[in-house]
């Protein structure tokens, strides 16, 4: 029996060591899915071309325009010392494989920098609130599209923050 070809590389069962692994996409938005503005988000051929993730090493590697938004948040480089060696976009998409496979540091692919310096870098931008940040960004252009404001209204907010007596731990 001719084993059947998957719609999406994702999709394939593999089998590796007798275990069976089963990769899923992530769910997509059917025909009749609405923006909480009203906007259709039915999937075009324009807008799957657009967000196709299969010509990346990884699926989670930026493509060129998530990379423009996020690059001018990155540090630059100390002064006075020798010129950064470390490709950042390297680091970013390393940073994001584990974020987004759940694999442990010490088995992060070659393809992406040395563990050490990639490790060191997200320690230092979680310190400075860099991914907080990026997140900012990226909600704050999901409410562009979405045509509302980037910034929320604080009159639906109210009552809801964290207490004032409230501490982290």
């Amino acid at each position: 029996m001719a084993a059947r070809k998957a719609d999406h590389p994702l999709q394939r069962n593999e089998k590796r060591a007798g275990t069976r692994l089963c990769y899923l996409p992530p769910p997509t938005p059917s025909a009749g899915t609405r923006s909480s503005n009203g906007v259709s988000m039915s999937w075009t051929a324009i807008a799957r071309r657009e967000h196709n993730r299969d010509v990346l090493r990884f699926p989670s590697d930026l493509k060129d325009r998530e990379w423009a938004l996020i690059k001018p948040l990155i540090p630059p480089a100390r002064r006075g010392g020798r010129r950064r060696a470390t490709n950042m976009r390297s680091v970013a998409e390393a940073i994001l494989y584990i974020a987004s496979s759940g694999c442990q540091w010490r088995i992060l692919p070659g393809d992406f920098p040395p563990v050490s310096i990639v490790r060191g870098y997200f320690y230092a931008w979680r310190a400075i609130g860099l991914w907080q940040r990026i997140n900012q960004l990226l909600v704050m252009a999901a409410r562009e599209i979405e045509g509302r404001e980037a910034q929320p209204s604080g009159h639906r907010c109210l009552g809801r923050g964290i207490p004032a007596n409230h501490h982290r731990v």
